[in-house]
């Protein structure tokens, strides 16, 4: 229910409930071995702990404390396996297609869905070419890695007008009603009457165009848009799930490792305008008596 458009419990207990409530779920539920968790310390209703943490594949075991919940990271206790591309062997074309994106860079963002390559080759490509991962997003839809040459760097961060940024999409709509509008009125302010109709019948499709564009841009692509809108530090950052291409919950642990948190859907008039709202809040790890350490999925 924590990202469900019906279920808007962060809302009605919140901001620092869902901060709270997402800094617990993804960043101590975050794939280390054992999490042990105080429901004193962090507020929170036992079965709220315990159906976060069915919800992130931990299973409870025994805790060392009668005042805490303890929990062990168990994938394959859950059905549904975490997204990674199956293949025997390496495809030779993902592989020079991935080493086009890497090479150069000091920071990429990758879809395994886009780059259609098992993670372990990828990491094995990455390591080839000086670069780590140091992030790893992972539902069953797909799985997101994060390739650093310097793991110590901060996040990269992009300003201006780009084609990612969120002004862009109206801007090429603009653009597209424009031209239409040239064409309509060359063709009535001269002989070139075909030049009106051409206008007219180019209109709507433009407009279509000018939105559905961004659908062409290599997946990879999009997620680092993304991510880079969590770096600017904005006090709320709103996801388009079907523009970026993400399901909510990918996307929320996208957001929470940039120290943003999940707390309303923001309904437009039709489905494809729904938005997430993402509050950045206070990451909260003093919280937390978790041990261990973190383990990737």
């Amino acid at each position: 229910m924590y990202l469900s458009q019906q279920g808007i419990q962060p809302v009605s207990l919140g901001v620092d409930w869902a901060c709270r409530l997402g800094s617990l779920r993804y960043l101590h539920f975050d794939g280390r071995p054992v999490v042990h968790v105080s429901p004193s310390i962090w507020a929170m209703d036992p079965q709220v702990i315990r159906q976060m943490a069915a919800d992130r594949r931990y299973i409870e075991i025994p805790p060392s404390d009668p005042s805490l919940l303890s929990f062990q990271y168990a994938p394959d206790s859950f059905p549904g396996r975490l997204y990674d591309h199956w293949q025997p062997k390496p495809d030779p074309a993902g592989q020079r297609a991935l080493l086009r994106r890497i090479r150069g860079e000091n920071e990429v963002w990758l879809s395994l869905r886009h780059v259609r390559l098992a993670r372990r080759y990828v990491a094995e490509l990455a390591h080839q070419n000086g670069m780590v991962i140091t992030r790893e997003l992972a539902t069953s839809a797909d799985r997101l890695l994060l390739l650093q040459r310097d793991p110590a760097a901060p996040p990269r961060h992009r300003s201006g007008f780009y084609p990612g940024s969120p002004q862009f999409p109206l801007f090429t709509g603009v653009i597209a009603v424009l031209l239409c509008g040239v064409l309509v009125l060359v063709g009535k302010l001269t002989p070139h009457e075909w030049l009106f109709y051409l206008g007219v019948a180019l209109l709507l499709p433009g407009i279509v165009a000018a939105a559905l564009w961004i659908h062409l841009v290599p997946r990879s692509t999009r997620v680092g848009w993304l991510a880079n809108r969590f770096t600017a530090e904005d006090p709320a950052v709103h996801v388009n799930t079907i523009v970026s291409g993400l399901d909510p919950e990918l996307a929320a642990q996208l957001a929470a490792g940039f120290g943003y948190f999940y707390t309303a859907w923001r309904r437009g008039k039709y489905e494809w305008q729904n938005e997430i709202v993402f509050v950045r809040g206070t990451r909260m790890n003093e919280r937390s008596s978790d041990s261990g350490t973190v383990e990737r999925p």
